[in-house]
Formats: structure tokens, C-alpha cells, sequence
């Protein structure tokens, strides 16, 4: 990330024919946000499709804003199933972010299949139609403490088959509201 104040939460990668490389990054703003990030993270080279997803919290501890992760990752294959995370105060947020890496061209969307847990929210990059990308992004709020959270498997539409080539990777991030 070339924008300056970022901190880096993780990074994961699924080493696979198309490899997904998944980083989550946060910066505590003032009451106007940034208008803008610049992302200039290839770290597999430039062949490759690359999305950046800028999700605004409001009233997060600007101090500790994630309290605890978990990550997932899968080869051979997009249908990943984002890992469990169990909260460790009470009203805390999960986030759950999961990116794919394919080559069928845009037409990739993904989402999972209960409505009420991952918001319709879907992005997709794509680089020349053989280094294509999806990602999405739920969330759950005011968790009790000690609450486990398990989001259902990812799932792909608009005519793509999966591929022993590509490959997923997921972050479920804990939250830490003010």
C-alpha cells in the first residue's frame, strides 16, 4: 500500500496456477475520511488481476481496532468456506473478506448463499481476461463475547467453473467497536 498511515493486519497466500494473494490493512481517519488510497501492492509481479476494497467503519477503538483474525486459505479450487472466529469481548463486529483467483474472464461474481450474513456486495478485477479476481466482503454486529462465528462456503455464480488451477483465500477479522 503506498498511501501513508496504513497498518497491516495480515497477508496470506494461496500458492496455485492462479495464486491469491489477500492482504487487510486499517488506518484510524478524522471525521472526513480519505478520498482516496493508493494501492501499488503487486507482490507477484504485474501479470496478475489485483482489487482493492476500501470498507468504512464508524465508531471503531482508533487505538486496537482488530482484536483478533483468523485466515484460511485453499488451492485447487475457489470454493472456499471463510474460517470461524470466535469473539473475545461483548458487541464486537465480525468482517469476513474472501478473494479469488480465476481466468473466467469477468463474468465471476461471489457471495454466499444466506443473504442475511454477506451483504450484496461483490467486486471484480480482471487483467486481459486470463488474470481475473473476485472478492466479497459480510459482516455481523454486536456479537455477544465468546460467540463463534461460522459463514457459509463461498459460492460462485454467472457461469463459471471451478478449476483445479485457481485458488481462495479468506480473513475474518474481530472488530473492535468504541
Amino acid at each position: 500500500l503506498a498511501s501513508s498511515g496504513w497498518t497491516k493486519v495480515t497477508e496470506i497466500y494461496a500458492n496455485d496456477t492462479k495464486a491469491s494473494n489477500l492482504a487487510v490493512f486499517w488506518k484510524a481517519m478524522g471525521p472526513t475520511p480519505d478520498t482516496g488510497v493508493d494501492v501499488n501492492y503487486l507482490t507477484g509481479g504485474n501479470a496478475g488481476a489485483h482489487i482493492a476494497w476500501a470498507h468504512l467503519l464508524r465508531n471503531v477503538d482508533n487505538t486496537t481496532p482488530i482484536l483478533n483474525f483468523e485466515t484460511a486459505t485453499k488451492t485447487n479450487g475457489v470454493l472456499i468456506t471463510p474460517p470461524s472466529i470466535t469473539t473475545t469481548k461483548n458487541n464486537t463486529w465480525t468482517s469476513h473478506v474472501m478473494f479469488m483467483a480465476h481466468d473466467e474472464g469477468g463474468g465471476a461474481r461471489i457471495y454466499t448463499n444466506t443473504g442475511a450474513f454477506f451483504r450484496p456486495s461483490f467486486s471484480n478485477g480482471q487483467s486481459a481476461g486470463t488474470n481475473d479476481g473476485a472478492m466479497a466482503i459480510g459482516y455481523v454486529k454486536d456479537i455477544p463475547g465468546g460467540t463463534t462465528i461460522s459463514p457459509p462456503q463461498m459460492e460462485v455464480v454467472e457461469a463459471f467453473v471451478d478449476n483445479t488451477a485457481y485458488s481462495a483465500a479468506s480473513i475474518a477479522l474481530e472488530i473492535n467497536p468504541r
